[in-house]
């Protein structure tokens, strides 16, 4: 924690988030968010309810190429873990919404959120962005 609060000290630092993180567990009295806050994370987007599966993936794969072969998202080569997520993260067998837990799908999802929030896709009309599968 002290760590990257002194790597981040001078940097505006925004906390994406999955929409669970709102709820206190059996172990603690506080969410996890507000276990961030009082750490000195105050600004926090999070949505009331996570993006389908789809719609993440999606979101973040038109950024990266879309079908005009625009990339609006670039990932720097430090981010391995992430390059490897991006590379191999795919549905469970046999589900339409279900990931495989790694911990390259854990970065994947949050990069998710984040892009959900910033760029979020719209239905029903046009998209900020053309998608692909």
């Amino acid at each position: 924690e002290d760590g990257f609060k002194t790597r981040t000290s001078d940097a505006p630092v925004v906390v994406y988030g999955d929409a669970a993180g709102r709820s206190r567990d059996t172990r603690s009295r506080q969410t996890d968010y507000t276990i961030l806050t009082q750490a000195g994370f105050k600004r926090q987007k999070i949505p009331s309810h996570n993006p389908p599966v789809r719609d993440r993936h999606n979101a973040v794969n038109g950024l990266l190429k879309n079908a005009n072969d625009d990339v609006r998202l670039k990932i720097h080569p430090r981010c391995k873990t992430l390059i490897k997520g991006l590379e191999t993260v795919r549905l469970k067998a046999g589900a339409d919404y279900l990931e495989e837990e790694t911990r390259e799908q854990h970065v994947t999802t949050a990069l998710g959120y984040l892009v959900c929030q910033e760029f979020p896709l719209t239905h029903g009309g046009s998209a900020p962005y053309a998608v692909f599968g």
